[in-house]
């Protein structure tokens, strides 16, 4: 019984890890000073949307949540990006680049942008949905367990 419940909580401890949430506003300052801010939305299913404005423009974001970090595109009015993103420590950290002349990105000329989470100063929760939403919910629920 006992190597039942220690299975399940490390089954469930990896696939939280597995679940980080990308939803939320995060800024950061452009080399003119300005500010730049990304505004993302994680579902259930990982599929991430959002926005990235800075300098009087905005883009849509659209991306896929993966164990690896976040994966996408960002497009606009003057083309596609695209889109790279993982935390290191609170930091989101995003690598936009350019489709290369064979469609791959053009990582040589990347540019490398450090966001923080606005109105947050601890990591960020990961997103419970389906079966680990289900044993979230139950464990935070009860008084016996400060598991949050």
């Amino acid at each position: 019984m006992l190597r039942l419940l220690v299975l399940l909580l490390t089954a469930f401890a990896s696939g939280w890890a597995m679940a980080q949430s990308y939803s939320g506003t995060f800024t950061t300052t452009n080399q003119q000073g300005g500010t730049v801010t990304l505004v993302l939305k994680q579902d259930a299913q990982s599929q991430v949307k959002g926005t990235l404005t800075g300098n009087n423009t905005t883009f849509q974001v659209a991306a896929q949540a993966t164990p690896q970090g976040l994966m996408g595109t960002v497009s606009g009015e003057a083309g596609s990006l695209y889109l790279m993103a993982q935390y290191e420590g609170a930091s989101l950290i995003v690598i936009l680049a350019e489709p290369g002349p064979t469609g791959q990105p053009n990582l040589q000329a990347a540019r490398r942008l450090v966001f923080a989470k606005t109105g947050q100063s601890k990591a960020p929760a990961p997103a419970a949905g389906g079966e680990d939403g289900q044993i979230s919910q139950f464990l935070t629920r009860n008084a016996w367990c400060g598991f949050t």
